[in-house]
């Protein structure tokens, strides 16, 4: 939620128990600093919909972004309802594919219920488009507002400072971000760690949650290699030189790839290249174009080995790359008319 004086975090649920491990807690700084409220809107459907109307009917908001389809329904609401002079912005970050079918549908209906409708990626995108194409009631339910791609950004300054152009000489740390999720692909980037040929490199584990019960089925010589981080933001770790991020998703039989995440994106402002899903790059084509991001077959092992002989970071590149992740590009797309 925008207003002209400080924005507000509206989050649909209770406060987190455990803040030493949250985003309030990692972004305590950066969140003071711009002088964002955070408001918590726990409860039932309604009882959210009754704070929410005394919350916008006491404050002075223009406009709503949101990845969250029940705040968009939720918003749209009490704007027609209320005469609230509100300008709804959604966008969807996640692909179709990944829901079930019934939830899909709820989501296209709910996606309506908004002025602006963005999607986060090419793939996504697709995959929108492709079932639409494939159930009719699905397009009908989302004829109302077409969805447009806006592509993610970065806060530069919350990652940058005059010593944070980290230029890549030759492999020395192995890089993994991400949930201990199946399909985050930890397991593929351990197996590529293991290789006789990486048996000097360092490895850093950046996770949201405790990985020692996973790792214990690993033999000694990984584990005393690697380096966990639990619970921090990327802003608060220190990366070094000859870091390479590896981002093995898996999609399974899923037509539509999208390799780039948030933290791929993040690292390209650092100068830390990144290895990604073969197909992956459709919607940051230029990330790979000045030498950020590779795609490769995890299976493909010796390609891999090759290709991270060969990486070379330009520095001119990297400025260049910062240019165009910058999240202000997304937010100028967003609040064109």
């Amino acid at each position: 939620m925008y207003k002209e004086s400080n924005p507000t975090i509206l989050v649909l649920n209770s406060l987190p128990t455990n803040l030493e491990s949250s985003f309030i807690k990692n972004e305590e700084v950066l969140i003071k600093k711009l002088n964002i409220d955070i408001v918590y809107a726990p409860g039932k459907r309604l009882n959210q919909l009754q704070f929410l109307k005394k919350y916008l009917a006491a404050n002075d908001f223009k406009y709503i972004f949101t990845c969250s389809m029940r705040a968009s329904v939720l918003s749209c609401y009490l704007k027609f309802v209320y005469r609230f002079d509100l300008i709804i912005i959604n966008t969807i970050q996640q692909l179709p594919s990944l829901t079930s079918p019934n939830q899909h549908l709820r989501r296209a209906l709910y996606s309506q219920f908004s002025d602006k409708l963005f999607i986060c990626c090419a793939a996504a995108l697709d995959d929108w488009n492709y079932k639409r194409k494939k159930s009719i009631l699905i397009k009908l339910v989302s004829s109302r507002r077409k969805v447009e791609l806006c592509r993610n950004g970065v806060y530069l300054p919350r990652l940058l400072s005059d010593e944070s152009l980290l230029p890549y000489s030759g492999l020395k740390r192995f890089v993994f971000i991400g949930r201990l999720t199946a399909w985050k692909g930890l397991e593929t980037f351990l197996r590529i760690a293991q290789q006789n040929e990486f048996k000097d490199i360092e490895i850093l584990l950046v996770t949201p949650t405790d990985p020692s019960n996973y790792l214990v089925q690993f033999d000694k010589f990984l584990l005393n290699k690697i380096q966990c981080v639990v619970g921090k933001s990327i802003s608060e770790i220190e990366f070094k030189s000859g870091d390479l991020h590896l981002y093995p998703a898996t999609y399974g039989d899923n037509t539509f790839v999208e390799g780039i995440s948030i933290n791929v994106l993040e690292m390209a402002c650092l100068g830390i290249p990144s290895l990604v899903t073969k197909n992956g790059c459709a919607t940051w084509p230029e990330l790979q174009d000045l030498g950020l991001v590779y795609e490769v077959d995890w299976n493909d092992i010796d390609k891999i080995k090759s290709l991270i002989s060969k990486i070379n970071i330009q520095t001119d590149n990297v400025f260049k790359v910062r240019g165009i992740i910058d999240i202000k590009n997304n937010l100028n797309q967003m609040l064109s008319q």
